[in-house]
């Protein structure tokens, strides 16, 4: 199951509200009991008292996420009482992107003489502020333009 805590719907859901969830996760879905469950929960850190909610359900995997202090790996060993594993996720630099999108920039500093490497470096870091640049994301397509000088 997977559930965004930043949709609209739920940003007034409180903790007794998980329950109701998850029943309704098992009533629809049938989930096979002998087949472990996955709940991935997005940007949990904004359901109030999300922790203890967890320490009675650790008979399932749960996959959390969020982007903020809260959720450190510090905040959820503490939060969790050491029932977690961390795991960060870096983006790619501005520099790997260009390299992963096959633009190739041998010398940085000659760029401002040519209007049309500028051109292209700055179309990508555009794309690279709009979209970011996690692998999933950059693999999604947002641009397949591949191009080298």
């Amino acid at each position: 199951m997977y559930v965004d805590f930043e949709h609209p719907r739920l940003t007034r859901i409180s903790v007794e509200n998980l329950d109701n969830m998850l029943e309704a996760f098992y009533e629809l879905s049938r989930p096979d009991p002998t087949m472990p469950i996955y709940l991935f929960l997005d940007e949990i850190q904004n359901v109030r008292n999300y922790d203890r909610w967890f320490r009675k359900r650790l008979n399932a995997k749960f996959y959390i996420s969020g982007s903020t202090s809260r959720l450190s790996s510090k905040g959820v060993a503490e939060e969790l009482r050491g029932r977690s594993v961390d795991y960060t996720v870096y983006s790619f630099s501005f520099r790997e992107y260009l390299d992963f999108k096959d633009v190739a920039v041998d010398r940085p500093e000659l760029i401002l003489y040519n209007h049309v490497k500028r051109g292209l470096v700055l179309s990508m870091l555009r794309e690279y502020l709009r979209f970011g640049g996690y692998p999933a994301v950059v693999l999604g397509g947002m641009s397949r333009r591949k191009s080298g000088f």
